[in-house]
């Protein structure tokens, strides 16, 4: 393959450079009144075709020295027709004004007509040259070659790795240069116009930024196809599973990040972020490419009155304001900026992985990393609703790798590195200062190797790198406003915000709440002053509330904590993802990735303090955050920083265990332990041994594949379910009474309660962690039905795993169908005491083998007790 690579990428590379050409016409094509230059076409198109015919060529040249022209005949065919039906596939999903109508897709499909200005003009007389050619040759038994002169005989090394670079472009450049000019085009709906056959013909406005993200999106969707097509072929080639090279995966996994991310920006994103932080971000953005510096954006949009703004740090308006200044000045191209920033926080976590990861092992837990960074919805979310975060956890990652370089090299220039970098980070957000003292200072300091002559120094040189970062910026707030702001003002203000009544008690506790500051000015309390008095106001506002309630304030502390690491009223918080912008459906999907990576990393951080590789620049972005979240409230937003260590961790410790399970299921030719072959003899409810190891190996497979099939059926009954109109008595009964031993009430004092205490209060608990809510009540009611369903599953397993899988399915049937997810009491009461059963036999089973059996009778004992506070009747 890095044959045929050397071979084409010198006219990949002409291809490509024609390619970007023929994409910047068309885009100076959609310009109001501009005029066609066919001269030019004619031009493109030649150089377009000659670049196919040649690359044809020369592919048939290398397969042919061992397989004959015959099949590279074949190859070149297969090869052609498959760029083909992928542009026509892009051109219908794009919806790009190609043909819709079946009967001519498919004589689009087979004869490469009726292209409508996408490949057909280029490919079909490249292919019928190539083919005509390559008939020739093997008719006169000859091998085909066809060695034309290409431009840079002689290559130095910059223009070498220019020539890569564009082969590695082209044919992303070849396939989807229109459709992606006509996707970004259709996200300036103030500025586009179509014609009748929906086609996008002008775009009123700059075209230089549609151009670059319109050639962006083409490079990285020809990229991951051209990487896939690579990959299929010598895998075929070689009859095994070749992994890329280390380079390749880490382009490729860059090209995936951005195209997720952009997937996501058309998709789920929400269409309106014209408030809040992100008109903030965007205005100032914009305010600052014409020369305005930092003004209120409200004031100075509705009445050009310029007042001084340290609401946010200054960064990422900065950074979006580069863009503004090339002509992108719309949301859209704010938010595709950002996702170049998201795309670099995946690389910089794959730099990261490198660093702490075994060397033998490091380069794929880097490629790991980069894909769980990429697909991971608490990373990309942020970037489609233009929050600072996902700059922020850039520089704060960059930090951890300039800390990593640092303890590899201690050179000054690593020092100074964290310094800068830290901030830049205190510039996006304020708490990222904290990384000062929570990584450089003792990072620095533990350097037993070095003199504490050498560790004060390198010290003193980060903190000047970070002081003269921040200085600029503290010097203009010192010349704007009546009192010093550091950094921003909107720390101060957010105080009042999260501590009122609402955010110390009910729904919103451990959140924050608009209506507290509203509260305060319908009484009359309001501020006074520049921004910078009014934020001190407000905070004081918040200071004496706190104070006033200082009893509330560990169990508020506790609830932001554990809101932030998920561990408090997790379904609500992707309920209130809405108000910060981000996709509720998306945010459970986080939660739940959020979750998988939370295990694996432990395992990951337990692998690093094993090789001794420093946990510490890692474990601060988790002290950071949650400090964050004491100081203010709990978000999964201000988790973001900490989202990169969690993925760099799960890649490590995930690693070993994917190596095991391929190790384990791999075919036996391949494997060389000297696992026996024996399967389970008994099974759990007869007195079986539990052993891991048989639970993740070969012989387990018709076990997980029984448990599959059941959780299958449970999950297509679910959807339904939820949404099905349950008995308005029971599930109100189950919603409130528990809600009031909460707040106090003791059942059958306060209230009546027909049942035992235990479904209370069991409830009751559930509730504090996850909210009390009807969904929240149903996932409770599913879990007692779990117990159900699965205990039968383990009941019946003696009698055969087809068995025990039907019975499975068919108890889902009868337990889910009639009673749906209401949390009854009995439902709870009878699968604890079926559980307490399947205990009971076991150690009955057990004590007959001569095997232990203390266990299980406590355990026995436990559930049934259990089992009766839920249903005191089941004792009969």
């Amino acid at each position: 393959m890095s044959e045929l690579f050397h071979r084409i990428r010198r006219p990949g590379a002409v291809l490509a450079s024609a390619c970007l050409l023929r994409l910047a016409l068309l885009t100076s094509r959609l310009n109001e009144g501009s005029q066609a230059d066919r001269w030019l076409d004619i031009l493109l198109w030649l150089v377009i075709t000659c670049s196919l015919v040649v690359i044809g060529h020369r592919t048939i040249s290398c397969f042919s020295r061992t397989s004959g022209a015959r099949r590279g005949l074949l190859i070149v065919v297969l090869t052609s027709y498959t760029l083909w039906w992928s542009t026509l596939l892009a051109s219908v999903v794009l919806n790009t004004g190609g043909a819709k109508d079946p009967s001519r897709l498919l004589a689009s499909g087979l004869f490469l007509i009726r292209s409508q200005n996408l490949l057909g003009p280029y490919l079909a007389p490249a292919l019928i040259v190539t083919c005509a050619l390559l008939v020739v040759a093997h008719v006169g038994s000859r091998q085909p070659s066809l060695e034309l002169p290409f431009p840079f005989a002689r290559e130095s090394p910059s223009a070498r790795r220019l020539i890569n670079c564009l082969a590695y472009c082209a044919p992303g450049l070849f396939l989807f240069s229109r459709q992606s000019l006509d996707l970004i085009a259709r996200q300036h709906v103030e500025r586009v116009s179509y014609n009748r056959s929906g086609n996008v013909v002008t775009l009123i406005g700059p075209l230089l930024t549609t151009f670059l993200w319109a050639a962006l999106t083409a490079i990285t969707l020809g990229y991951l196809i051209f990487l896939g097509v690579a990959q299929l072929c010598l895998t075929i080639n070689k009859k095994r599973w070749v992994l890329p090279s280390y380079r390749s995966g880490f382009v490729a996994m860059l090209a995936l990040s951005f195209v997720v991310r952009l997937g996501t920006l058309l998709a789920v994103a929400p269409t309106r972020t014209d408030g809040g932080d992100p008109l903030f971000y965007h205005s100032t953005a914009n305010f600052l490419a014409t020369g305005h510096g930092f003004p209120e954006p409200l004031n100075f949009i509705a009445f050009q009155n310029w007042r001084a703004s340290a609401l946010h740090g200054p960064l990422y308006p900065l950074v979006l304001s580069f863009i503004s200044r090339l002509g992108g000045t719309t949301y859209f191209d704010h938010k595709i900026f950002s996702l170049i920033i998201g795309t670099a926080l995946v690389a910089m976590i794959g730099l990261v992985a490198h660093q702490v990861a075994p060397r033998q092992a490091a380069q794929r837990i880097t490629i790991l990393a980069m894909f769980l960074a990429a697909i991971y919805p608490n990373l990309w979310l942020v970037d489609g609703v233009m929050f600072p975060e996902g700059l922020m956890a850039l520089c704060t990652t960059a930090t951890v790798w300039a800390a990593y370089r640092w303890k590899g090299k201690p050179t000054l220039k690593w020092a100074a590195a964290m310094g800068l970098l830290v901030g830049l980070a205190a510039l996006t957000r304020g708490e990222g200062l904290l990384l000062s003292v929570l990584l450089i200072v003792p990072w620095i300091l533990c350097a037993g190797d070095l003199s504490w002559r050498t560790r004060l120094k390198h010290i003193a040189f980060a903190g000047l790198a970070c002081i003269m970062v921040l200085a600029p910026w503290t010097l203009r707030n010192a010349r704007s406003f009546e009192v010093l702001v550091p950094l921003s003002t909107n720390g101060n203000e957010l105080f009042v915000y999260a501590n009122c009544d609402p955010a110390y008690s009910g729904k919103f506790i451990g959140f924050w709440s608009f209506a507290c500051q509203e509260d305060l000015r319908s009484q009359g309390i309001d501020a006074t002053g520049d921004e910078a008095q009014k934020s001190l106001f407000w905070r004081g506002q918040g200071f004496d509330y706190a104070s006033e309630h200082i009893s509330e304030l560990p169990k508020v502390v506790a609830a932001r904590v554990g809101r932030q690491w998920e561990l408090f009223r997790p379904w609500q918080n992707t309920e209130f993802a809405p108000i910060e912008g981000r996709n509720k459906n998306a945010a459970r999907a986080g939660l739940l990735m959020y979750y998988f990576l939370a295990a694996v990393s432990i395992y990951g951080a337990v692998l690093i303090r094993r090789r001794r590789a420093g946990l510490l620049p890692l474990g601060a972005l988790f002290i950071n955050v949650t400090l964050t979240a004491i100081y203010a409230y709990g978000t999964t937003r201000f988790r973001v920083p900490a989202e990169p260590a969690l993925c760099v961790l799960a890649a490590v410790g995930g690693y070993p265990l994917l190596q095991r399970l391929r190790a384990r299921y791999a075919p036996r030719s391949l494997r060389h332990d000297d696992e026996p072959a024996t399967s389970v003899a008994r099974s759990f409810v007869q007195g079986a041994t539990i052993n891991l190891r048989l639970i993740v190996g070969r012989q387990a497979r018709a076990t997980w594949a029984s448990l599959g099939v059941v959780t299958l059926t449970i999950a297509i009954t679910l959807p339904a379910l939820y949404r099905a109109i349950g008995s308005s008595m029971e599930e109100g009964f189950m919603l409130v009474f528990p809600e009031r031993v909460i707040k106090g009430a003791v059942a059958n004092v306060d209230f009546l309660h027909l049942y035992g205490p235990g479904s209370l209060h069991v409830l009751s608990l559930w509730y504090r962690v996850f909210d009390v809510s009807l969904i929240s009540e149903r996932t409770f009611g599913l879990a007692q039905h779990l117990l159900v369903i699965f205990g039968l599953v383990v009941v019946t397993r003696p009698w055969g795993k087809k068995a025990s899988t039907l019975v499975g399915c068919i108890s889902t049937i009868f337990v889910l169908t009639p009673i749906g997810l209401q949390a009854l009491a009995w439902s709870g009461g009878v699968g604890i005491a079926l559980w307490s059963v399947i205990f009971c036999t076991r150690a009955i089973n057990r004590q007959s083998q001569l095997l232990p059996t203390r266990t299980s009778w406590i355990t026995a004992g436990l559930l049934a007790g259990l089992a009766l506070t839920f249903r005191p009747d089941l004792v009969l």
